[in-house]
């Protein structure tokens, strides 16, 4: 066993009443499965994973366990918390998945829509209990989020490429390129299958509302990570001063993506203190490390060039607690400055494309309305992850796509 592995689970203290286990949203047993690498029991240990977790070794590297799992750990009254991520996504890369025996053995055809977090779970926990699963994704490659949203820098493709090579040995069918409300409909779905699970995630970014929005070089974030991803920069080239609104993990993951792949001057503009940014701590550090300039309490109130934007005009923030007793940023008057810049990249918040939904029922802010049972509006038909919550953690779709499929099975069954 390696030393580094050695040391760190010694440092477990395998608690009577563990706190890290309060922490984990995928409700993984941490103090079980340390317990079982601790005596070299590593694939003991994955299939402890395996039956709170289809994506450990995604997990382990992209949720914010400083808040989770280590932030709740024991350790943290005495030194430093334990670094179970760590243990696990070594657990999770020196096992093997198991194919079962009993692929394929039921006769119903589930077809699921969306290949990110929560679909990949859905279609795990089905194709292993023997349904016929198809996949359908927009993109060439399978993945979602994981593929196109997440850098390579934090999530090695190597190891998402790992996982659906898994899936297709399970006989899952992946039908790429064709998207919801183009080449398919809601209908022609309900014509062919026993069950749909929606995974499509929310994608649309939202807008600021402000004047000139519409100029050119102003990009969503979605999209400008899928050209990174991609290693398409020609839209790009001779970039010297980029803009990323907003202050969560895609922002910041944005605001690392240009300064890695086109050399920039970056600055991310967020309308609050960098107290109450939702983005990993990890990754704001590593972004300060890179350089990167942070404009706290500050909102774009217009763009200003004529075919594409030159400047973006800014006010100063000060935060006044609101009616649920959280910080509003509220503008200082005549505070108002320029910023100098060649690219806009919105991060803000994001929506769900409901145009494509049919007579599904959606709230107000667009999420899909499903019941306990994650069935919509229409019983056959099941949704989870980003397109019922609004935008989240991937550990947190990956559990709804759990869910979902053994509601699923229920409702087959």
């Amino acid at each position: 066993m390696e030393k580094e592995l050695k040391a760190l689970l010694d440092e477990c203290l395998q608690c009577k009443n563990p706190t890290c286990l309060e922490g984990c949203l995928a409700n993984n047993n941490i103090k079980e499965f340390i317990r079982l690498c601790k005596e070299n029991k590593i694939q003991d240990a994955f299939n402890v994973l395996s039956k709170t977790t289809t994506l450990p070794s995604i997990c382990s590297l992209v949720c914010p366990s400083e808040k989770q799992c280590q932030g709740h750990c024991i350790k943290n009254k005495i030194n430093k918390p334990v670094n179970i991520p760590f243990i696990e996504h070594y657990i999770a890369t020196n096992s093997k998945e198991i194919i079962p025996d009993n692929l394929l053995n039921k006769k119903e055809k589930i077809a699921i829509i969306g290949s990110g977090p929560a679909g990949l779970a859905c279609a795990e926990i089905l194709a292993k209990n023997g349904y016929n699963v198809d996949i359908y994704d927009q993109y060439d490659i399978p993945g979602g989020i994981l593929t196109y949203g997440i850098p390579e820098f934090v999530l090695n493709k190597k190891i998402v490429n790992e996982k659906i090579n898994y899936l297709k040995k399970l006989k899952i069918n992946f039908l790429m390129n064709l998207k919801l409300g183009k080449d398919f409909s809601i209908d022609d779905l309900l014509n062919k299958y026993d069950a749909i699970f929606l995974a499509i995630g929310a994608c649309i970014n939202k807008k600021l509302n402000v004047p000139n929005e519409n100029l050119k070089n102003i990009v969503d974030a979605n999209y400008f990570l899928e050209k990174m991803s991609k290693h398409d920069f020609k839209e790009f080239n001779d970039l010297e001063n980029i803009a990323v609104i907003g202050g969560g993990n895609t922002a910041i993951d944005a605001a690392l993506s240009a300064k890695k792949y086109l050399n920039s001057n970056v600055s991310i503009v967020y309308r609050r203190s960098e107290k109450e940014m939702p983005a990993r701590i990890k990754e704001i550090n590593k972004a300060k490390n890179e350089q990167i300039n942070f404009l706290f309490l500050t909102s774009p109130i217009s763009f200003i060039g004529k075919d594409k934007v030159n400047y973006m005009e800014c006010v100063k923030n000060q935060l006044v607690l609101d009616g649920n007793n959280r910080p509003k940023p509220v503008e200082i008057e005549n505070s108002n400055f320029k910023i100098k810049t060649d690219l806009v990249i919105k991060a803000i918040s994001f929506e769900i494309d409901t145009s494509v939904l049919g007579n599904i029922l959606c709230y107000p802010w667009s999420g899909i309305i499903v019941n306990e049972n994650m069935q919509t509006s229409i019983p056959k038909i099941f949704a989870g992850g980003d397109c019922t919550l609004g935008p989240s953690l991937v550990v947190i779709a990956m559990k709804q796509g759990m869910n979902a499929a053994y509601n699923i099975i229920k409702y087959l069954s």
